[in-house]
């Protein structure tokens, strides 16, 4: 587990919490690895944290349809957290299925509730992926942050690892802003470091609606939406079939609920978010221990038949 002071301490050598990193050990499918996900859970029903998780845990929060990578995975069961994902990632009742909590929310009972004193505004940029970029004016959104009242000051930039070594969080060190990251995405640390820089502060900003938005709700954060124009993504050759947006229906309802010019956090999109995060399918340590073995044995059965 990584403390709040860890993660300040972290902040200062942003080129090594960025770098390049290989699956850690502990985990077989790619999708588990992703944020720490399948850690968490381990951590959360009590076992080693070098057994693999046989269940394919989806990796972010969306509306509508599901991500076709988690459909797929080679693995007999599937661990969802969002009910309207529930019958594809079934395959429509093929593949067994948990119904558990979003790894995120087991983060609650982990850390603990936030230190008092939150204060100013932590802002994320859209992201990108590797051999994806978007048309995204960073100068421009670095003036408007900067520009933001007093009363959401200090304004700190949390960027995505790939975003670093791309250089795009230069525009807002140029403009003295401070920036900060969770890490690497196949960093099991990266939802502690996530959480934590999260707790520092009163209100979440960014210029789109992602995982982030939910995350920070579920949190306790105010959100801001700042709004910068059209985010049009840029595929390298040969990689435009990796480009995953968020879905119209997730973008609409959030923006219909958040997009208001002022930090807000309204009720229905914080009964919202706890909806996509599955709080009220939180699975007790041995019940979720008891799926997780079980999505174990069959796999090994499904790998002798």
């Amino acid at each position: 587990m990584l403390t709040l002071a860890q993660t300040i301490e972290d902040q200062r050598d942003l080129a090594r919490l960025c770098a390049e990193r290989e699956r850690p050990r502990g985990e077989t499918l790619d999708q588990n690895a992703l944020y720490g996900h399948g850690r968490i859970l381990k951590m959360a029903a009590g076992l080693p944290l070098d057994r693999p998780v046989w269940a394919v845990i989806p990796h972010g929060v969306s509306l509508g349809t599901a991500s076709s990578w988690d459909v797929g995975a080679p693995v007999p069961t599937a661990y969802s957290f969002m009910r309207d994902k529930d019958d594809a990632l079934s395959q429509q009742g093929r593949r067994a299925l948990i119904r558990g909590a979003a790894p995120w929310v087991h983060l609650d009972e982990m850390i603990g509730a936030p230190p008092p004193g939150g204060r100013g505004t932590l802002f994320f940029p859209a992201h990108t992926i590797k051999g994806i970029d978007y048309d995204v004016e960073y100068d421009a959104v670095a003036d408007a942050l900067v520009a933001l009242p007093a009363a959401l000051q200090p304004v700190r930039v949390c960027v995505y690892w790939a975003d670093f070594l791309k250089g795009q969080h230069r525009p807002f060190v140029e403009r003295g802003l401070e920036v900060v990251s969770a890490g690497h995405n196949m960093d099991p640390l990266f939802p502690w470091r996530l959480r934590h820089l999260l707790s520092q502060h009163a209100v979440a900003a960014s210029n789109t609606f992602a995982t982030h938005t939910v995350y920070a709700l579920h949190a306790g954060l105010h959100w801001l939406h700042v709004s910068t124009g059209p985010i049009r993504h840029r595929a390298e050759p040969g990689r435009e079939a990796d480009y995953k947006p968020s879905s119209p229906d997730f973008v609409s309802v959030l923006e219909s609920l958040l997009d208001v010019g002022a930090p807000v956090r309204p009720a229905a999109a914080v009964q919202l978010a706890d909806d996509l995060l599955g709080v009220q399918r939180q699975l007790a340590p041995h019940a979720l221990a008891h799926a997780l073995v079980s999505a174990e044995r069959r796999h090994r059965l499904s790998r002798a038949a």
